[in-house]
């Protein structure tokens, strides 16, 4: 009888933790991939973006998390909208405000910016930047490409030793985003045109 009830307790508990959503870890203990592999690798498309929309929910209603579209593999794309609070559109700008817009990892094996933009984006919903936001909206596109930022490859970018593996400079199609701005053909480019013209940058 002792051990039907040990394996009724058991399974009672392991059903709880599959169900109960798993404790948030604090902003102040949270990390990119990069800064938790002492930055010997960079973040994954869904990484990033899992990390975005977890510093979001967090961040007192300083950033605001918005879906633009897909890229040609399927993978979300998304902007952060960050102000104090961050507006729903650009008529909650203020005049006196300006808004700013910051594009990231353009071509994927150049990973500085993105990884750059994901701190910035944890600073500000810690509140560490609320002296900007008195006077700036902040548009930030964290991963313009996010398919080639998973086609990862070593040797790159020679003037870059660490991460070993980064991701291409070019799209799953073979394509490089930062000449499609003339064309504007590719999902990418014309999901961040149209932020662009309603924000107003």
């Amino acid at each position: 009888m002792k051990k039907l009830v040990n394996i009724f307790v058991t399974t009672v508990f392991i059903g709880l933790a599959a169900v109960l959503p798993a404790q948030a870890i604090s902003l102040d203990e949270m990390k990119t991939p990069a800064e938790a592999s002492n930055y010997t690798r960079t973040s994954s498309s869904q990484e990033g973006i899992d990390f975005c929309k977890e510093v979001a929910k967090q961040s007192g209603g300083r950033i605001r998390v918005d879906h633009i579209g897909y890229s040609p593999m399927g993978k979300e794309m998304i902007v952060l909208v960050m102000g104090n609070p961050a507006p729903k559109g650009p008529e909650e700008v203020g005049g006196d405000k300006v808004v700013c817009y910051l594009n990231n990892n353009i071509h994927s094996g150049e990973i500085e910016g993105k990884e750059a933009s994901l701190i910035l984006a944890r600073e500000i919903a810690q509140g560490k930047h609320d002296k900007i936001l008195k006077d700036v909206v902040i548009v930030l596109n964290p991963n313009h490409n996010l398919d080639g930022n998973d086609m990862l490859g070593e040797h790159r970018i020679d003037s870059q030793p660490e991460p070993r593996l980064v991701g291409s400079r070019l799209t799953s199609q073979g394509l490089n985003l930062n000449r499609d701005f003339t064309k504007l053909e590719q999902p990418e480019t014309k999901a961040i045109m149209k932020v662009i013209k309603r924000w107003q940058p």
